[in-house]
């Protein structure tokens, strides 16, 4: 192996070891972001909602489980 082969496969292991801590960074921050905002919102999840989520061709849609009708949006 030449020697301008050995420093270009030097270059390259190295470029993708920066590459690599990048991308550890990057995720660390992250994580440590969402896990603020988790904290600070106090975010909950109801699981019961989810029954009424129906997921069908590549949509959500919202399934109706009332049965009165209102219309509380009418402003009158």
């Amino acid at each position: 192996m030449t020697l301008h082969a050995m420093w270009q496969k030097l270059q390259a292991s190295m470029i993708t070891k920066k590459q690599s801590m990048i991308t550890d960074k990057q995720d660390k921050y992250y994580k440590k972001v969402l896990k603020k905002w988790k904290k600070e919102e106090k975010i909950t999840v109801h699981k019961g909602s989810w029954n009424k989520i129906s997921f069908t061709k590549l949509s959500v849609k919202a399934k109706d489980t009332s049965t009165t009708e209102t219309n509380s949006t009418s402003g009158n």
